[in-house]
């Protein structure tokens, strides 16, 4: 398997780490959309979002909270986009699953908006039924705690960061 991410993680291609732990690893990006642009990343090379299991994704989304709280202040964002893009038509690039965390200011260039659609309402009311979760299906609203050892706490990630809600109201559109 040749895959460009994997070489980052075992370290045969140069890298500029900023996080790592047994299971996640994030770097900034070595082709960034915008200063500060970094990725998360599992380990393991999974393709797609639904080959991570739900503990390896609930670190990488944990990290990526984590490392966009800490761009705001080392960068002066003022938004970031977090986005995955899985296959070819969204967009992905490497066949290895990314979270992109890019900081964002007004008018930086960059953009990620797109014209909206006219969907008629019998074809978002079929859509709707195929998706809707059913009642009985349970869903997690909140991560397990990590165990003490793999505990991963702000303070762990980036020495400093204080106020952490107070300092981030500005986030709040």
């Amino acid at each position: 398997m040749n895959c460009e991410i994997c070489d980052l993680i075992e370290g045969k291609t140069k890298a500029k780490k900023i996080y790592e732990d047994e299971d996640v690893i994030a770097f900034l990006n070595p082709k960034p959309a915008t200063f500060g642009h970094s990725i998360v990343l599992p380990k393991k090379h999974l393709t797609i979002i639904l080959q991570i299991p739900d503990e390896i994704i609930k670190k990488m989304f944990f990290v990526s909270q984590q490392i966009a709280s800490i761009i705001f202040e080392a960068v002066g964002a003022e938004g970031t986009n977090i986005m995955i893009s899985e296959g070819v038509a969204a967009g992905q690039k490497h066949a290895h699953s990314i979270i992109h965390i890019i900081p964002r200011k007004k008018n930086d260039g960059l953009s990620l908006e797109w014209a909206q659609k006219h969907i008629p309402e019998d074809s978002m009311a079929k859509i709707h039924e195929l998706l809707k979760v059913p009642q009985e299906t349970e869903v997690e609203s909140a991560p397990e705690k990590p165990k003490e050892k793999e505990s991963l706490k702000k303070a762990d990630i980036k020495e400093g960061v204080k106020d952490y809600l107070l300092k981030h109201l500005r986030r709040i559109p």
